[in-house]
């Protein structure tokens, strides 16, 4: 276990923007969670799950909702605004259920404000951030999750947002239903809910956690900020230190975006600037980043990852903060192997947002776990 200082969680949040394709929040608002923490006295510690016991329980904490600024479905529900406290609010009313207090804090996934939501948590509570993740990358369902996988039960789950209301699902189906129950209670919220699912032990919990994910982005995210500092190419660094590669250089000529049944949905038209030149990339966004095509053929696609940096700022860009004009470096990153399996592209392949195309991976630095 280890206490991380501001300049470590800056560049973890930084690095889970990158890997978070475009979702999971801006890590600029993430670290406005963290700076009220730290302002407070509260520590942060990360661990392994392995250094918990394995009855210890754990729980994660996090977000559910568009990924798009100022939106309000109705008058008087609010708009998008991450503050940390409803989802602590989330993860007491879940312990109360439990009758036994969580002892480690997961992210669902990892993304700028939603990985962070965690760590506000843990700091809040006095709980340990477990080094780890169930999605390797931001999601835009509660069932992308390689706890689903694994089939680790996702409740109960406890449900919360900034009007007081609390809910805990004791039962559902399976988490296809909780998908859509708990995107309900987000869209009559304000399209924003505190959610704290999966409390189980550590032992079923290292089942079915991608590990050391936490560690992975504070890497990519100190690589990030040298080269900023530096004045290099971002994406170029970024995507040499996460064995990916550049896949697209260009001008954004057209960005279309709507807030569709919970979800920030829309497309991304860039056109090739220097060796592609005479090519256009299309991105389509569900939250993040899922598919890609160049020159109208499929390119890379989920479950492998897609990160787009300003290339003149070398700053990385949630969805949908674009603008026409924008000089752009895209980044593909490889996927982890689960996500490869049979299993996991029925689940998180492009089939299974209703693309007839099969994945074929085109970042070719393999070996992810």
């Amino acid at each position: 276990m280890r206490e991380l200082t501001r300049q470590d969680i800056c560049d973890i949040l930084d690095g889970c923007a990158i890997l978070g394709t475009g979702g999971g929040g801006k890590a600029e608002e993430g670290l406005q969670m963290i700076d009220r923490a730290l302002a407070g006295g509260r520590k942060f510690y990360l661990a392994e799950i392995g250094e918990l016991e394995a009855d210890d329980l754990v729980i994660s904490p996090y977000y559910c909702g568009s990924v798009s600024p100022d939106y309000s479905e109705k008058e008087g529900k609010g708009s998008y605004k991450i503050d940390g406290d409803t989802a602590v609010a989330a993860v007491l009313a879940a312990e109360q259920y439990a009758r036994r207090p969580v002892r480690g804090l997961v992210a669902t996934e990892l993304g700028g404000a939603n990985t962070a939501v965690a760590f506000y948590a843990a700091a809040m509570l006095d709980k340990i951030i477990i080094d780890g993740d169930p999605a390797g990358r931001a999601v835009p369902k509660l069932q992308h999750s390689t706890y689903f996988l694994k089939n680790i039960p996702m409740v109960p789950v406890a449900v919360a947002n900034k009007q007081g209301d609390i809910a805990i699902f004791t039962q559902v189906k399976d988490d296809l239903s909780a998908e859509a129950l708990i995107r309900k209670f987000a869209m009559e919220s304000g399209n924003i809910i505190a959610v704290a699912d999966h409390c189980v032990n550590a032992a079923a919990a290292g089942e079915g956690l991608i590990r050391g994910t936490i560690s992975h982005a504070g890497r990519l995210g100190r690589f990030y900020r040298e080269a900023l500092a530096r004045g290099e190419n971002t994406a170029e660094k970024v995507a040499e230190a996460g064995r990916g590669k550049v896949i697209f250089i260009g001008v954004l000529s057209r960005q279309v975006w709507e807030e569709k049944n919970g979800f920030t949905c829309g497309d991304l038209y860039i056109n090739g600037e220097n060796e592609f030149a005479c090519r256009q990339l299309h991105i389509w966004i569900q939250n993040e980043n899922i598919m890609s095509w160049l020159d109208g053929r499929p390119y890379v696609t989920v479950p492998e990852l897609i990160s787009v940096f300003d290339a003149r700022t070398g700053e990385i860009i949630s969805n949908p903060y674009y603008s026409e004009g924008m000089a752009l470096n895209v980044v593909g990153f490889p996927a982890f192997s689960l996500w490869e399996s049979e299993a996991g592209l029925a689940l998180f392949g492009p089939r299974s947002f209703g693309f007839d195309v099969d994945y074929e991976p085109k970042i070719k630095s393999r070996g992810c776990r």
